[in-house]
């Protein structure tokens, strides 16, 4: 999710889900990779149930604006 978030066109970030803290979800990746030992539980529990739904929703709202699926019967 960290290095992903890394590839994610900022206009797209601007746009499409400008509520999400974009440096702190690419950063929490390296925290966790090389900070371990001082990572809170409770902390990353928190992020866990409280902000990976609204990073699921924005990540829907650009797969839906950017990636819109074929019209039904078409060729792929």
């Amino acid at each position: 999710m960290s290095e992903a978030s890394r590839h994610i066109p900022a206009e797209w970030k601007a746009t499409d889900a400008p509520d999400i803290d974009w440096p702190a979800v690419a950063n929490l990746g390296n925290i966790i990779r090389h900070v371990y030992q001082r990572v809170d539980l409770d902390i990353l529990w928190s992020v866990y149930e409280d902000d990976l739904g609204p990073l699921e929703a924005a990540i829907d709202v650009m797969t839906e604006r950017h990636f819109p699926e074929p019209p039904s019967g078409s060729e792929p």
